[in-house]
């Protein structure tokens, strides 16, 4: 029937797709088929706020983070 998907991993994060697919439809057949191409990137976070730092951000605000826990450290061993 000339049906058929193809997913290809990149990476762990990206991935790419191709597809064709029949359309059954009784009553409008104008199109029997619908094609397609999709780029699909994955990406883990632990809470919304992170889905939306960039990733540069993210990076000096962990470091301040760790800044701030060394200095607290540091406190607790005077």
């Amino acid at each position: 029937s000339g049906e058929f998907t193809v997913e290809v991993r990149l990476t762990d994060m990206l991935r790419f797709k191709v597809f064709n697919r029949s359309n059954y439809n009784l009553y409008y057949q104008v199109h029997p088929y619908t094609q397609g191409v999709g780029v699909f990137y994955r990406s883990d976070f632990n809470t919304l706020k992170d889905l939306f730092i960039k990733p540069e951000e993210k990076s000096l605000r962990g470091n301040t983070e760790d800044e701030d826990e060394d200095e607290d450290e540091e406190e607790k061993q005077k």
